[in-house]
């Protein structure tokens, strides 16, 4: 029996998805590997020219198993796990004919795929521990490269030789890519790093000062750096800074301010309110939760996070302008009422 959260179901089904050899003639490329050892489940896809292996440990030990999904079962797998919250346990048993997936939401039963399915293990050891040697460079198809970005952010790659696999490693998710071969251009059959230098010379020159790109951080100031990628933490640590400010400043500071009593009541709710529907939408699925936090960081630095809200009103149906005019309308009401009102401080 195989215990996981959903989250990490889901996430292993997307890291290998784009490295699914779903165009190739061969059945088991079209397909997904399913590898437990008893302490991860792996999920390992793919179409010969790219290999990704994505990982989960287990909420609990298991027995070792392994079996192949095809592309049609996996997909249903897939679909079924979006419905569950991203904590949800998930627990799979794997027999002859397929697995079992369950959780407390219900029943899923997926048919194996007949035949063998290539031991992925020695080729990525192999290319992994492979001595490194002196190259003077290698082709690679970039629109392949893309396929990563399904996986880890921040993944280290090394390359034993021009004509070897490259390899893509990180915590979770490692995979191999290989070169490519290019006939004519600046990329020959025989092309090296000193022909390319050669093909760059008009644009270039060959003399001058030298320089390099600026680069202010210690290698120990990237790792701390690596270590934010995920923002969402401190993003919540901001919003719960807020929420202690403006209650602070509710109490003390604006008991003689209506307009200011306002304000850091606002500021407060709405801090509250983004801890909450950000510790949710974690809880559900940590992944989009960096992905929002990421992009909601970019918006509030750019500051036209109120023009863009105009936009957004506009399309859902809103009409913001009338929002602006009543809103500008109070204000000048409450600035005439306190106008209005007697000097009630004491000679």
């Amino acid at each position: 029996m195989t215990v996981l959260t959903a989250h990490n179901l889901r996430r292993i089904l997307d890291e290998v998805d784009p490295h699914i050899g779903r165009h190739s003639g061969a059945a088991f490329l079209n397909a997904v590997r399913f590898d437990s050892d008893g302490t991860y489940l792996h999920a390992v896809a793919t179409d010969r020219i790219t290999l990704a292996v994505s990982r989960a440990r287990l909420v609990e030990k298991g027995e070792p198993w392994q079996l192949t999904l095809d592309l049609g079962e996996v997909d249903t797998l897939k679909a079924w796990a979006a419905g569950h919250d991203g904590a949800q346990a998930i627990t799979i048993k794997a027999g002859t004919e397929g697995m079992t997936v369950t959780s407390d939401r219900g029943k899923l039963l997926l048919h194996a795929m007949d035949g063998a399915w290539p031991e992925w293990r020695p080729i990525v050891r192999t290319a992994m521990t492979a001595p490194l040697t002196e190259a003077s460079g290698t082709v690679l198809d970039t629109q392949l490269l893309a396929r990563w970005e399904a996986g880890e952010r921040a993944v280290r790659v090394w390359q034993s030789g021009p004509r070897t696999p490259l390899v893509v490693a990180g915590s979770n998710v490692v995979g191999l890519q290989m070169p490519c071969r290019v006939r004519g251009g600046v990329f020959g059959e025989d092309e090296t790093r000193d022909h390319l230098i050669g093909a760059w010379t008009d644009s270039l020159g060959t003399a001058g000062e030298q320089a390099e790109m600026a680069d202010d951080l210690t290698p120990h100031e990237h790792e701390e750096v690596e270590e934010r990628e995920n923002p969402v933490g401190s993003f919540d640590e901001d919003a719960l800074l807020q929420v202690v400010r403006s209650t602070t400043g509710l109490y003390r500071g604006a008991s003689g301010d209506p307009r200011a009593a306002v304000a850091f009541s606002a500021a407060g709710g709405w801090a509250w309110t983004a801890h909450r529907l950000l510790r949710a939408l974690e809880q559900a699925d940590p992944n989009l939760a960096r992905s929002v936090v990421a992009e909601l960081t970019e918006e509030l630095e750019d500051g036209e996070f109120g023009e863009t809200a105009w936009e957004d009103a506009r399309a859902a149906g809103h009409e913001p302008q009338a929002w602006a005019d009543d809103w500008a309308d109070h204000l000048k009401t409450q600035d005439a009422k306190r106008q209005a009102e007697p000097d009630r401080q004491t000679a």
